[in-house]
């Protein structure tokens, strides 16, 4: 245990649940951030912490230097919200209906500005730098907000040796804190397929290509690339989520349009996966005697942890609340993220911060009941500083 740390992360405690519930009554949808960005940015320079504002619109960048140069490490908290109506009755409930901070992204900024708060407090006894990195637009795929940042050059001047990221759950109970070495998240694609055949009358089927037969096949046979053309021990998942066809029960239907979304976890897998799709609609499409065209879009990249990171994030976390708050994860998860993009290019390691409250129950991100102990806000700034401090060292 660290008691000095602990004790930093007491004294701000009601601080940080009055930025999380002002975040949470003001939320934002991606590339719309300029309250919170500007929030943050302000309560940064309050800290004697540069600030860089406006990167690739509303992303904020401080660079707070130690007493003596040295590495840099990153924080990355994310700040968007989702297109959700909040149901919860809290007296912080979402002033904006149709808007809701529904993945706890609120708490994400409230607990990377403890870690300034902090660690501005420590800079005497840092050795090198910490950039913290405020990122719109997490959820706003196939691209996402750390495209833009790394594209502009966040991970640069100075450049960043490792990332730090991190999430709420509301499903892990609060005090624990999840790890996992190597994959961590998958990457996630879109595809959608049109299909064009010929539409006539129900009592002349032999004179109409059936769209929405056609479209039937192809629905059966890509259920066929993850049972038998990828290697079970290496997780992949294609999902098909609409199917729109036709215009009345009496009409042979002439287009139809299937969307869906494909997870992978290698490079490999994501355009043998891509590949197949369009292999199998072509032919399917061709032997039935209609047209077929599928637009493949790559979305987020798998999320790679790396180990020496992980190692250190671990550690740490041991280190200030303890070896039992501590938990492996057995497998990774198939949903993504977008600070993917960045563990593909600086080691990194992105962990989970458990929210469920002691003995209460939970509604998963996304919901519109979602929810957080908020207990979990000082604690997790506080095993923040303790990473950045132990790498420093």
């Amino acid at each position: 245990m660290n008691p000095q740390l602990l004790q930093a992360g007491e004294a701000i405690t009601k601080q940080l649940i009055d930025i999380r519930r002002d975040i949470h009554m003001h939320p934002e949808l991606g590339m719309e951030e300029y309250r919170t960005a500007r929030l943050a940015a302000e309560h940064l320079r309050s800290l004697d912490i540069e600030v860089e504002e406006e990167i690739s619109g509303t992303g904020v960048v401080g660079l707070l230097k130690g007493k003596t140069p040295g590495k840099t490490i990153a924080i990355r908290g994310d700040m968007d919200a989702l297109a959700v109506d909040e149901e919860n009755d809290v007296p912080y409930k979402s002033r904006f209906p149709g808007k809701m901070h529904a993945c706890g992204h609120d708490g994400h900024v409230a607990i990377l500005l403890g870690a300034a708060m902090i660690l501005s407090k420590m800079r005497d006894s840092l050795k090198g730098q910490v950039k913290f990195i405020f990122q719109p637009a997490e959820e706003k795929g196939p691209d996402g907000g750390a495209k833009f940042l790394i594209k502009a050059g966040v991970l640069k001047e100075p450049d960043v040796d490792a990332i730090i990221g991190f999430h709420i759950f509301p499903h892990i109970p609060a005090g624990q804190y999840m790890v996992r070495y190597g994959k961590m998240m998958a990457a996630s694609d879109t595809f959608q397929i049109a299909i064009k055949g010929k539409g006539g009358h129900p009592g002349l089927p032999h004179q109409t290509v059936d769209a929405v037969v056609v479209s039937g096949y192809i629905i059966t046979s890509l259920q066929t690339i993850v049972s038998r053309n990828t290697n079970p021990l290496e997780p992949s998942v294609v999902t098909l989520g609409t199917i729109n066809g036709g215009t009345r029960h009496n009409i042979i239907a002439d287009k139809a349009e299937i969307k869906g979304t494909a997870r992978t976890f290698t490079e490999t897998s994501r355009t043998f996966v891509e590949e197949k799709i369009k292999a199998l609609v072509q032919s399917i499409c061709q032997g039935m005697g209609a047209e077929g065209e599928v637009n493949y879009q790559n979305g987020y990249p798998h999320l790679e942890n790396d180990d020496q990171v992980v190692q250190l994030i671990e550690s740490s976390i041991k280190d200030v609340m303890g070896p039992e708050a501590v938990f492996h994860m057995e497998q990774p998860v198939m949903g993504s993220e977008d600070f993917a993009y960045f563990s593909h290019h600086v080691p990194s390691g992105y962990f989970i911060i458990g929210g469920k409250a002691d003995g209460g129950g939970f509604h998963p991100n996304h919901h519109p009941k979602f929810n957080f102990d908020e207990g979990i806000l000082s604690p997790g700034a506080v095993v923040l500083s303790k990473i950045v401090s132990d790498y420093l060292k």
